[in-house]
């Protein structure tokens, strides 16, 4: 694996400055990643790593229930760092291995991580973007509606602003007595409001 290029694809994940850092970052998710592969494939795909991150990846106790939140949590302790931001280095540095092994390492790679750490390791194009929700109907905001009653009144009259219903027979502004204006009480002249 090309050290140099395995680096830039990190990068091209997660902004880090300096070699010894994106390589910090790829020995501790190789330590972390080495609970997750079995013994039976485990120096095939340690072969396959960076020089510095192979003893890390072969020494880790293989547990099968070693699944993401396992990864993230040691991957943020060792690096000191909060969950969400260890789970982007961990699945920065996850990608950039898996766009560097040939084929055939990273489909035996994906099948011996847990299912939550495949997509991690699959190759963009395999990739699948969640379905679309079907839509209900012609109503484009019936998916979204708190209750499933038809909508407002004038929905279900079929009424909008748009066809210049007119509205209330009084103005907003005297439908409840005087304004303001209409009593000339302001705050400027002093007088709290309701004082007279």
């Amino acid at each position: 694996m090309n050290e140099d290029r395995l680096r830039a694809r990190v990068r091209e994940h997660v902004p880090v400055e300096g070699d010894d850092a994106v390589d910090a970052m790829i020995q501790v998710t190789c330590e972390a990643l080495g609970a997750c592969v079995g013994h039976a494939h485990r120096e095939l795909l340690a072969a396959e790593l960076p020089a510095a991150a192979r003893d890390g990846f072969r020494d880790a106790h293989y547990d099968p229930d070693f699944g993401r939140e396992a990864l993230v949590a040691q991957v943020a302790d060792s690096e000191h760092l909060a969950d969400g931001h260890a789970a982007e280095h961990a699945s920065a540095v996850l990608a950039a291995i898996a766009a560097e092994l040939d084929e055939d390492e990273r489909a035996l790679l994906e099948r011996e991580l847990p299912e939550d750490l495949r997509p991690w390791v699959q190759r963009r194009s395999e990739s699948r973007p969640p379905p679309r929700m079907p839509r209900s109907r012609d109503d484009d905001h019936a998916d979204t509606k708190l209750s499933s009653s038809r909508g407002l009144t004038q929905e279900r009259a079929a009424e909008t602003l748009a066809e210049g219903r007119p509205g209330s027979e009084d103005a907003v502004s005297t439908a409840h007595g005087l304004t303001q204006e209409q009593r000339h009480e302001t705050l400027a002249e002093g007088r709290p409001p309701g004082q007279r």
